[in-house]
């Protein structure tokens, strides 16, 4: 998260008095950073349960906020399969570790995950999956680079790939392309039975959060998450 928590904003947003919030003449607002949780310190919101009302906004967000306008698009990609399991790994890249750029990641630290430590976790995964499924696909998502020819090593035949140009939407992105960042965040939200998800990613969070299920596991060490931790990341 790239926050100042200094900021006269949210320093207001934590007073417990509603005047705190009506004597703001402007409001600033920092890209990931979760404004909702400093509302919940205000007095004014007293009257509302902090989980219940976040997380019945994320199970709006593809009903009320996004519209998957090319739906066939999708259905073509994952067909009439049953029992997908969705896999979303941040991997990060080592220029954005050695100029450290990349202050969100990992609790505000650097991180970039090798092709090594992502074949690992993947192979993890699939024995983790097949405790359970004898019979599953699976949906995979990641900004690393070489993240297809990894999974079909492991998953072979069993893999749903969505072959589009990567890219993150706050590093300049082709917008020609950004297809695929809603395209698969709505495939992993809405069309899958199991999630496994870099629980420091904003992207993996979001899917999780919104998706209509609560299968949701680390993708580093495949431990259950439980959705009301994963509201926020501090």
């Amino acid at each position: 998260m790239n926050a100042n928590f200094s900021h006269p904003f949210i320093k207001k947003l934590k007073n417990e008095n509603i005047k705190s919030l009506t004597d703001l003449n402007n409001i600033f607002f920092y890209c990931n950073l979760e404004l909702s949780k400093f509302l919940f310190h205000n007095k004014f919101f007293s009257n509302l349960n902090y989980y219940d009302e976040i997380l019945k906004e994320y199970k709006l967000l593809y009903s009320d906020t996004i519209k998957i306008k090319n739906k066939d698009y999708v259905t073509n990609l994952i067909g009439n399969k049953s029992n997908i399991i969705g896999i979303q790994i941040r991997a990060g890249r080592p220029d954005w570790k050695e100029k450290k750029t990349d202050l969100g990641g990992f609790g505000g630290k650097n991180k970039f995950l090798t092709s090594e430590i992502i074949i690992k976790n993947l192979n993890n995964i699939k024995n983790h999956i097949e405790l359970t499924y004898n019979i599953y696909y699976v949906f995979i998502t990641s900004d690393f680079e070489n993240i297809y020819n990894i999974s079909l090593d492991i998953f072979g035949d069993k893999l749903i790939y969505n072959n589009l140009q990567i890219t993150h939407i706050d590093r300049n992105p082709n917008l020609n392309t950004i297809d695929k960042v809603f395209i698969d965040s709505y495939i992993l939200s809405q069309h899958t039975n199991r999630l496994y998800i870099s629980s420091y990613s904003n992207y993996g969070r979001i899917s999780a959060l919104s998706s209509i299920h609560n299968e949701i596991y680390n993708s580093e060490n495949c431990k259950k998450l439980e959705p009301k931790n994963l509201l926020s990341k501090h």
